[in-house]
């Protein structure tokens, strides 16, 4: 009422720019096609000593594209699901540090690494210790964050547990004791506080100009799209969820009397943590198939090219990727069973 008092514009949308009344949207089109919307929209002229000033030449310079992270890394991360991640890198780093002279060590610090490397392409949807905390932190309502920092971050982890693994293996231990620690205290920090060393230095390389500050375009525009699927999906239906009926068609079918009717928002908050778990998270099982691989063949090139006269030679027993395979496959068969 008071536009139309104003302006005595009777229909929306009501244009205005920089205050002063335009029109709707036939206006806006018909300036939009005569190429004067942009000049309109952009020109700016100011009253100085009685003259007008054209500052039509002083616009904001155009900013770049959208950039998508890097290999198949999610826009949005939940920061629940990262800092689980952390808790559980901080915790194999402890032990890892801890029995650097084991043997254990050293194939600790190479899950670590593969773990890294499979969180920097993907995120956690492959990554095992993403799994488990996507399953942990599956009732807990998402912190979403952007995605671009938690890649260098990771990217971060690929290099540290990278420098750990080779002094592992080229009779280095203490040394590699000394890296992995530093990376379990960033990974402590990370699941534990919050803090996020490589999401600090990802923001400086912003300020400095060495990453472009239009990074975060895509987790901007599609942040609050993803917040509110989560909510449709897990708040208001459980809110205003209604209890199936019962619809009885005829008296003599069987069928009729187990035939149930349910609304979309009953199905849809009718969620149990493993029922309803997604086909990707048997990638789980299938990564620890792939470290048990990994184990064996290492053990394989281990026995066949390093001189048996070496002292500082290292054979993997058979024990870890035997282990490690019936983890697999028993895992593998309780998802299956549970799932089915």
């Amino acid at each position: 009422a008071v536009i139309k008092e104003k302006v005595n514009q009777k229909t929306v949308p009501a244009v205005f720019i920089r205050g002063e009344f335009v029109g709707g949207c036939d206006t806006i089109k018909s300036l939009h096609a005569k190429g004067k919307l942009t000049e309109k929209i952009n020109v700016r002229r100011k009253v100085v000593a009685g003259d007008v000033m054209d500052t039509a030449k002083l616009l904001v310079p155009p900013r770049g594209k959208a950039i998508h992270a890097l290999f198949w890394f999610p826009p949005t991360v939940n920061d629940y699901v990262v800092r689980v991640v952390g808790c559980q890198v901080f915790t194999l780093c402890v032990i890892s540090a801890i029995f650097h002279e084991e043997d254990i060590a050293k194939w600790i610090a190479v899950f670590v690494l593969i773990d890294f490397v499979t969180r920097f392409m993907v995120g956690s949807s492959l990554s095992v210790l993403g799994m488990i905390a996507t399953v942990l932190t599956a009732h807990w309502t998402p912190s979403f964050k952007p995605g671009p920092p938690k890649q260098f971050a990771s990217f971060c982890g690929v290099m540290f547990s990278t420098v750990a693994v080779c002094c592992y293996f080229t009779g280095h231990e203490l040394w590699g004791a000394v890296v992995i620690a530093m990376l379990a205290g960033a990974a402590g920090l990370e699941g534990f506080v919050g803090f996020c060393f490589g999401c600090l230095f990802y923001s400086w390389g912003i300020q400095f100009g060495l990453i472009p500050d239009y990074v975060y375009r895509i987790y901007t525009s599609s942040r609050q799209e993803t917040v509110d699927s989560w909510n449709y999906l897990h708040l208001e239906t459980k809110k205003n969820a209604v209890a199936p009926t019962t619809v009885i068609n005829s008296t003599s079918s069987k069928i009729d009397l187990k035939y149930k009717q349910k609304t979309d928002e009953w199905t849809l908050s009718d969620f149990h943590v493993v029922r309803n778990m997604q086909v990707s998270y048997f990638a789980m099982p299938l990564a620890l198939s792939g470290l048990a691989a990994t184990f064996k063949l290492s053990s394989d090139w281990i026995r066949d090219f390093v001189d048996a006269s070496s002292e500082n030679k290292t054979f993997l027993e058979d024990t870890y990727w035997k282990v490690t395979s019936i983890i697999s496959a028993a895992v593998f068969i309780m998802m299956f069973v549970l799932y089915g």
